[in-house]
């Protein structure tokens, strides 16, 4: 990993346009936390969200009801206990950039035999 800090908010918003524009579809499940700037409380963080839950579930209409669960994480962030357990089970796949998440959904498709698109675009 560089030594540059790139926020988790970044890499979802990059990871979600990329996913959009080659027709998948992206759930997301995760609420950025915003600092008010009137307050100096932070708003959002999850509100609604069972914890440990990741912060996409993607999917594509000829996969049917299938969704994978891609865990977003900047490059200070660190998986919370749950998403520790689920990744060790294969529940889970975690992202730090456009590159990781391309080459875990291309690994998803192959897996599960469905047609894939992020296979021609993983290198």
């Amino acid at each position: 990993m560089s030594g540059i800090d790139i926020p988790e908010s970044e890499v979802q918003a990059t990871i979600v346009e990329g996913l959009a524009a080659l027709g998948y579809d992206v759930q997301i499940t995760s609420r950025q936390r915003k600092r008010c700037s009137h307050c100096h409380k932070f708003s959002g963080g999850g509100d609604g969200v069972s914890k440990g839950v990741a912060d996409l579930l993607i999917g594509r209409d000829t996969w049917g009801a299938i969704r994978m669960p891609l865990e977003i994480k900047g490059t200070k962030t660190v998986l919370s206990d749950e998403q520790e357990r689920d990744l060790r089970r294969g529940m889970l796949y975690v992202a730090f950039s456009w590159e990781d998440a391309i080459k875990h959904v291309a690994h998803f498709e192959k897996y599960y035999g469905l047609r894939s698109v992020a296979g021609r675009v993983s290198s």
